[in-house]
C-alpha cells in the first residue's frame, strides 16, 4: 500500500501545477492592460516590424494565438488521462470504485469491437488495468433499469455479451457486490459494407425476343441483409453505377429468380445493389450477357418465276430489320435436276418442271421463305407455244403483248388475244337509224375493227373477241315475237346469238378475262323481252374493274305494240382483238413469260 499512497501523491502535485498553470490573471485596472498593449505595439513598429506584419493572418499576433490555443488543447488531453489515472488509483483505495469511461474503449471497463455471425453480435467486456480483482463487471442492453443489471462472475477480469443486434446500446460499470461505479455506454454498430452479391445467370447469350434469368444472393455477414431495400438494373454500363439507391430501378422480392430482357441488340449487365440492415451499400456487378438481334422475316424480290430449260433468274433477298445481328442467309433447291440456286441466289433452270427454293436465316429465328420456280420447255414454233404463254405479236400498228388463247390442238389454229385493249370503240350515236345499224352491224364492225391490226406475215386472220373462233362473222337472224303487245314489230333487229360463249369460257379458264385494265366489247348481241311491256336489245361486255364479269350496254327499245321505237345514245368500250398465227411461224427469242415473252419469226 506504501506504493499506491506515493502515486496519489505524485497525482495532487500535479493536480496542484495544473491549477496554478490555469489561473486567470487578474488586472486590476484595465488602463493599465491597454498601455501596455499600445506601449509594446509602438516599439515593435520603432523596431521596424509593419502593421502587416503584426495583424495579418500569418503576423506576430496570429501565431502567439494559436500557440496559446494548442496550449490550452494539450491542458484538456492532459487532464482526461489524469482522470483516467484517477480513476484506476481510485479502484486501490479502500471505499472508492472507478466509474466507466464514456464509449468504453479506455479506463475501467473496454469494450472490444462487436464480433458478428448471422446478423448477430457479440462483444466482450474487460476490466481496464489496475481494477481490483474482487470488483465486478456488470452490463444491460437498451436501458438502464437499476433492477436489470446482469451480473457474470464475481470478479472476472471479462464478460462476453451475446444476442446484440445493430443499434443496440450496452451499458457497463464495475461493483464490489455494495457500492456501485458510474456506468457508460458502447453502442453496436455494423459498420461494414455487405459482401458482394452471388449473381448466377442463365446464360451469357440471348436475344431480344427472349429473356434471360438471373439468380442473386445477398449476403451480409454482421447486420443482415434489408431485402426490400436491396435493388437491381439492367443496362450497358459496364463500369460501376455506385450505391445511390435512385441509380437502381427494380426492387427484389422473394421470388426468385428475375427475369432480363433488352430489345436493343448489345452488350449487357446487371448492377445489384444489397444493403443491410445498418444501411451500409455494396454494388455488385455481373458478367457481360451479349444481346443479338434475330431476323424477324426474310423477304424475295419474286415468289414465282417461270423460265426456260437452261435459263437463269437472280433473286433477291431482304432480310429484317436491317439492324439483325446475324444476316446471312442460306439458299437451297428441293430438286437441283430441275433448278439448282447458288449461293447468292442465282438459278439456273435444267429441265422441265417444278421446284421450290427456300431461302433461311442462319440464325436462331428459323425465318425462312419460298420461291416456286417452274421451268418450261421453250417453244421452237408457234404450235409449241402453250396456254397462258405470253407472244409479242408485231401488229401493223406496232408490237402487241398477246396471251395464247387457243393452241394447235384446239381446233381453231393457233390463236392469240392481246393482253390489253388496242383502242375504245363507240357503238350508238343517239340516232335511229343509225343506231339500229349499228347494233345490227356490231359483230361485223368489230371485227373490222380488228383487222386494222392484222400482219399477215405472222397471222392470217383478226376478229374481236367474243365473235365466233371458226367463223367470225357469224350472226343470228333477225328477232321475231309472237307476243299480242309486239304485233306491229316489223322485225328489223337483229336477234340475240351466244357467239361469245367460246371465247369466255376459254378466257375464265385461263384466267384471262380480268388481265386487262380496261371494260372491252364482245362481238355477241343479246335480246330480252320485257312481260307485257317490250323488248330491249343489247351488245355484250366484259368488265374489267369487276372481276371479269359479263355485262351488257342497251342500244334500243320496242315498246307500244312494236310500233315506239327508243334508242338510248352511245356507249364506248375496249376493242381486244384476237389473231390466228400461220403455222409455220418460228419462235426466235423469249421464255414465254410477261418480262421475257416470245418472239416470232419466220
Amino acid at each position: 500500500m506504501q506504493t499506491s499512497h506515493k502515486n496519489v501523491e505524485i497525482v495532487r502535485e500535479r493536480e496542484r501545477e495544473r491549477e496554478s498553470y490555469s489561473k486567470p490573471i487578474k488586472i486590476k485596472r484595465g488602463i493599465t492592460l491597454i498601455a501596455l498593449v499600445v506601449t509594446i505595439v509602438v516599439l515593435l513598429i520603432l523596431a521596424g516590424i509593419t502593421i502587416n506584419m503584426l495583424f495579418s493572418n500569418g503576423g506576430i499576433f496570429k501565431v502567439a494565438g494559436d500557440a496559446a490555443n494548442a496550449w490550452n488543447k494539450a491542458a484538456i488531453n492532459e487532464q482526461a488521462d489524469l482522470d483516467n489515472i484517477t480513476e484506476q488509483i481510485q479502484n486501490l483505495l479502500n471505499g472508492q470504485i472507478g466509474g466507466a469511461t464514456d464509449g468504453l474503449k479506455e479506463g475501467n471497463i473496454i469494450a472490444t469491437n462487436p464480433i458478428w455471425k448471422d446478423g448477430i453480435a457479440s462483444i466482450t467486456l474487460s476490466k481496464g488495468e489496475n481494477v481490483a480483482s474482487n470488483l465486478t463487471i456488470q452490463y444491460q442492453i437498451g436501458g438502464v433499469e437499476e433492477h436489470n443489471w446482469i451480473s457474470e462472475t464475481v470478479g472476472a477480469n471479462s464478460v462476453t455479451v451475446t444476442g446484440l443486434q445493430h443499434g443496440n446500446v450496452v451499458y457497463a460499470r464495475l461493483t464490489d457486490g455494495t457500492r456501485n461505479g458510474s456506468y457508460a455506454s458502447t453502442n453496436i454498430l455494423d459498420k461494414l459494407p455487405p459482401e458482394n452479391a452471388k449473381i448466377e445467370l442463365g446464360g451469357q447469350s440471348t436475344t431480344t425476343a427472349r429473356s434471360i434469368t438471373a439468380t442473386v444472393i445477398h449476403t451480409d455477414n454482421e447486420s443482415g441483409v434489408e431485402l426490400t431495400k436491396c435493388k437491381w438494373i439492367y443496362n450497358q454500363s459496364q463500369n460501376s453505377i455506385g450505391t445511390e439507391e435512385t441509380s437502381y430501378t427494380n426492387t427484389f422480392s422473394d421470388s426468385q429468380p428475375i427475369a432480363l430482357r433488352a430489345t436493343t441488340p448489345g452488350t449487357y449487365y446487371l448492377h445489384v445493389l444489397t444493403v443491410d440492415k445498418a444501411g451500409n451499400k455494396t454494388e455488385t456487378i455481373s458478367q457481360v450477357v451479349t444481346v443479338i438481334q434475330l431476323v424477324t422475316g426474310i423477304t424475295l424480290d419474286q415468289t414465282s418465276v417461270t423460265i426456260g430449260e437452261g435459263e437463269t433468274v437472280q433473286l433477291t433477298a431482304t432480310v429484317k430489320p436491317n439492324n439483325a445481328s446475324n444476316q446471312s442467309i442460306t439458299w437451297s433447291s428441293d430438286d437441283d435436276t430441275i433448278a439448282s440456286v447458288s449461293d447468292t441466289g442465282l438459278i439456273t433452270a435444267k429441265t422441265a418442271g417444278t421446284v421450290t427454293i427456300t431461302v433461311k436465316a442462319n440464325d436462331e429465328s428459323n425465318k425462312s421463305t419460298e420461291c416456286s420456280i417452274t421451268v418450261k420447255k421453250l417453244a421452237t414454233n408457234v404450235n409449241e407455244i402453250e396456254k397462258k404463254d405470253y407472244v409479242l405479236y408485231p401488229s401493223s400498228q406496232g408490237n402487241l403483248l398477246c396471251r395464247l388463247l387457243y393452241d394447235n390442238t384446239s381446233g381453231y389454229g393457233v390463236q392469240i388475244i392481246t393482253d390489253n385493249i388496242v383502242e375504245n370503240v363507240t357503238m350508238g350515236d343517239g340516232v335511229e337509224d343509225t343506231t339500229i345499224n349499228k347494233y345490227n352491224n356490231a359483230i361485223i364492225s368489230l371485227n373490222n375493227r380488228a383487222m386494222k391490226y392484222l400482219n399477215t406475215t405472222y397471222a392470217s386472220d383478226a376478229r374481236s373477241v367474243g365473235s365466233l373462233p371458226n367463223n367470225k362473222n357469224s350472226e343470228a337472224g333477225y328477232y321475231t315475237s309472237s307476243e299480242s303487245y309486239m304485233s306491229n314489230y316489223n322485225g328489223k333487229l337483229r336477234d340475240g346469238d351466244e357467239n361469245y360463249k367460246a371465247d369466255f369460257d376459254q378466257m375464265k379458264e385461263l384466267g384471262l378475262l380480268s388481265a386487262s385494265i380496261n371494260s372491252y366489247w364482245l362481238a355477241s348481241r343479246s335480246a330480252s323481252s320485257l312481260y307485257r311491256s317490250g323488248t330491249s336489245f343489247y351488245l355484250l361486255s366484259v368488265s374489267a374493274s369487276n372481276g371479269g364479269k359479263l355485262t351488257s350496254y342497251r342500244m334500243c327499245y320496242i315498246a307500244y305494240l312494236g310500233e315506239d321505237y327508243n334508242d338510248f345514245g352511245w356507249h364506248s368500250e375496249g376493242l381486244r382483238p384476237v389473231f390466228t398465227l400461220k403455222p409455220e411461224i418460228k419462235i426466235t427469242g423469249g421464255n414465254g413469260t410477261k418480262n421475257n415473252p416470245y418472239t416470232l419469226g419466220t
